[in-house]
């Protein structure tokens, strides 16, 4: 027990529980991030883009699109602009309130990739970003 309380500045039991729960919540809090894309649409509308992880990998397979005018989603592709082709398509599940849940998603390598959406009120708009 004494090589366990030594890496502790402080003796007194309460502190170290204390400090062990907050490095544990600040563990829990940085794991639950997601990574957002924002852009704007040809229209001058805000969208983003919301994946569940904080990093946006090859095992990506779903994200929340959303837009501030509330427009459904008529149509979204994956595209990769380096090898000028996109992947399999995708599965759009309206989610009310102006989003949607883009399922299905395929990312088959790591670079540079574009997720472009159609809306319902002739918009469109595409998303940038990086696959790790």
């Amino acid at each position: 027990m004494q090589k366990f309380w030594n890496i502790f500045p402080t003796k007194n039991f309460s502190e170290v529980v204390n400090a062990a729960f907050l490095s544990f919540a600040i563990l829990a809090s940085n794991s639950a991030s997601a990574a957002t894309v924002t852009a704007v649409s040809h229209g001058g509308d805000s969208l983003t883009l919301t994946f569940e992880d904080d990093v946006i990998s090859t095992s990506t397979t779903e994200a929340i699109f959303c837009n501030s005018r509330q427009a459904m989603v008529m149509k979204a592709e994956l595209w990769m602009p380096s090898m000028g082709h996109g992947s399999s398509p995708v599965s759009l599940f309206p989610q009310g309130n102006g989003c949607t849940a883009i399922r299905n998603m395929n990312f088959m390598m790591r670079g540079n990739w574009d997720v472009r959406v159609w809306l319902n009120n002739n918009d469109s708009g595409t998303f940038a970003f990086q696959v790790r």
